[in-house]
């Protein structure tokens, strides 16, 4: 996905994103949401949620790729 590499403490406007609860769970579909409230000064290029088993996903794992770019609301 899109996301820059460095870490908060090496950068000097790193992205802000959230996440919310994950909602409307079935045996194969979930809702989930996030926010994108600033870029950092750079682009976003992709959006979406990592699905995992673990408690650290990566995008290694099932990865969801919202279809709209740059900051604001996305699911």
């Amino acid at each position: 996905m899109g996301v820059n590499p460095c870490l908060p403490t090496t950068c000097a406007n790193p992205a802000v994103a959230t996440t919310q609860a994950v909602t409307s769970i079935t045996q194969t579909a979930a809702q989930g949401n996030g926010n994108i409230a600033s870029d950092g000064g750079d682009t976003v290029t992709d959006r979406g949620m990592v699905l995992a088993t673990t408690t650290e996903p990566t995008t290694a794992d099932v990865v969801y790729v919202a279809s709209t770019v740059g900051t604001g609301s996305y699911s």
